[in-house]
């Protein structure tokens, strides 16, 4: 299973530590939240949305968990 936000993430061409600086999240938090380990913050959600163009509620589910692709 892949999530919407690693799918997003490698569509773009970002490695996970790339788009872990861009977003100014760290790379194991990133990495929980590709991974459905931890629920994203009002915060994450922004950032991410951000830097991947793409709206949150499409990369997140409402409980904030990642999305499944």
């Amino acid at each position: 299973m892949i999530t919407r936000l690693k799918y997003e993430r490698m569509k773009t061409g970002f490695k996970q530590v790339e788009l872990a600086k861009k977003t100014n999240i760290n790379p194991t938090v990133l990495c929980a939240l590709e991974g459905r380990k931890i629920v994203a913050d009002t915060r994450h959600r922004e950032l991410l949305e951000q830097a991947l163009e793409i709206p949150a509620s499409e990369l997140f589910e409402d409980n904030g968990l990642a999305r499944l692709q």
